[in-house]
């Protein structure tokens, strides 16, 4: 079993794309810290809305790979310690979003979560619990990938 199974609702994820992808060029959209818990996941809790889609090998008239499977997802983490984060910026997109079994602060299991960066945003932290709150075919209404 892959860490990312410990992540609740992740089958919505791996349902739409086939697979648990990378993340591999995925873009951060938004980022809330919160010192409350978040309905069922303890606090502190932090939302990670991102734009996922999926890289072809073919590429289209001007050289770009295409582009499918565009989707925003929100994922929730509770119980977050241990954070770093910085680089936050107009784009954010992501090299890798990994998550590993780890322990936390009270020597109790937990998850590490690192988002790598391609360029802006990379955050590093240790949950209790993750969840997919939702995942939305689309693209996002801004940005390099806009409607």
């Amino acid at each position: 079993m892959g860490p990312y199974e410990q992540i609740a609702n992740h089958k919505l994820v791996t349902d739409w794309f086939g697979h648990w992808p990378s993340f591999h060029d995925a873009e951060v959209l938004s980022m809330h810290l919160d010192r409350k818990p978040l309905e069922t996941r303890p606090g502190p809790s932090f939302v990670v809305r991102l734009h996922a889609f999926e890289m072809t090998p073919e590429v289209d008239e001007r050289g770009y790979y295409k582009l499918t499977k565009h989707a925003i997802i929100t994922l929730q983490f509770g119980g977050v310690d241990e954070i770093s984060l910085d680089g936050f910026n107009c784009q954010n997109a992501v090299w890798q979003l990994d998550f590993a079994e780890v322990v936390n602060q009270d020597k109790q299991p937990a998850l590490g979560v690192s988002l790598s960066s391609s360029f802006g945003v990379r955050c590093d932290f240790r949950c209790t619990l993750a969840g997919v709150e939702s995942i939305t075919p689309g693209k996002p209404d801004e940005g390099v990938y806009a409607r």
